[in-house]
C-alpha cells in the first residue's frame, strides 16, 4: 500500500554536513528525514501565515490590549482613585489567575511518567522500535513539549500584577517608578 500524498513534492540541494545533522536529528527524534523537513518548514515560517492561528494572535492582541488598559488606568494619576484601583484590581487577578492555571496544567503534565514508561520498555532494547515503544516515544515526547510550553507561557506573564494593584491607591501610582 503506498503512503498517502502530503502535499506536492519538492527538491532542493542540501550540503552534505547539514544532511547528516538533519538525519542524525531526525534519528534521534525517531521521525523520518522528510518530517524532519515539514517540522524545520512550520517552525520557519511566520506565525501569522501558520493556517488555523488566527484564532490565538487574535486573543494574545486582545489580552495585551486590555490588560495594557487596566494598567494605564491603573498608573495614572489623573483617573479617579476608585478607577484606578478597579482595574488594578482586574489586572492583577487576571495575572494571578493565569499563572495559577498554567501551573496547574504545567503540574499535571506527566513528563516523568511518561519518559520513565519510554526508558522501560526500550532499556537494552536495539534496533527499530516496536510499535508500543514507538507510541510511549510520542507520549514522552508530546508530555515533554507541552510542559516546555506551559513553562514559556507562564514566563510571558507580567511579573507586576500586585504592584499595579497596590500602586493605583496612591496619590501618585507612578512616583516610585521614576517616570
Amino acid at each position: 500500500m503506498a503512503r498517502p500524498e502530503i502535499g506536492p513534492k519538492i527538491e532542493t540541494r542540501v550540503p552534505e554536513a547539514d544532511l547528516a545533522t538533519i538525519d542524525g536529528d531526525a534519528n534521534k527524534r525517531r521521525i523520518g528525514r522528510a518530517q524532519w523537513l515539514r517540522d524545520a518548514v512550520q517552525r520557519s515560517l511566520p506565525y501569522s501565515t501558520l493556517h488555523g492561528h488566527d484564532h490565538l494572535d487574535s486573543a494574545l492582541d486582545e489580552a495585551d490590549g486590555w490588560l495594557g488598559a487596566c494598567r494605564d488606568v491603573a498608573t495614572d494619576r489623573d483617573e479617579p482613585v476608585s478607577d484606578r484601583i478597579s482595574r488594578g484590581i482586574a489586572y492583577q487577578e487576571c495575572i494571578s489567575e493565569m499563572r495559577k492555571h498554567l501551573r496547574h496544567a504545567l503540574d499535571a503534565v506527566p513528563v516523568q511518567e511518561t519518559r520513565d514508561a519510554y526508558d522501560a520498555e526500550v532499556d537494552g532494547v536495539a534496533g527499530d522500535l516496536t510499535p508500543r515503544q514507538a507510541e510511549l516515544w510520542g507520549r514522552a515526547s508530546g508530555a515533554e513539549f507541552a510542559a516546555r510550553l506551559l513553562d514559556a507561557l507562564i514566563l510571558t506573564l507580567p511579573v507586576d500584577g500586585v504592584g499595579v494593584r497596590d500602586r493605583a491607591e496612591l496619590e501618585d501610582p507612578l512616583m516610585d517608578l521614576g517616570l
